[in-house]
């Protein structure tokens, strides 16, 4: 069975979750779409928390 994410900076979907760059952030397990969405989460992950990436976190 498959499962679909969304990377919280892009709104894309992550097709492949389980194969997939992913990080432990303050009890979340974010998925990213590619690394230069994860680089652009870690220089400011509470602007994309705060749901002002092209999705918003819930």
């Amino acid at each position: 069975m498959s499962r679909h994410v969304i990377c919280p900076v892009s709104g894309l979907s992550v097709e492949s979750p389980d194969d997939s760059q992913y990080l432990e952030y303050e009890g979340m397990q974010l998925f990213f779409c590619c690394i230069s969405c994860e680089d652009n989460f870690l220089k400011d992950p509470d602007y994309y928390l705060a749901g002002n990436g092209s999705y918003h976190l819930s």
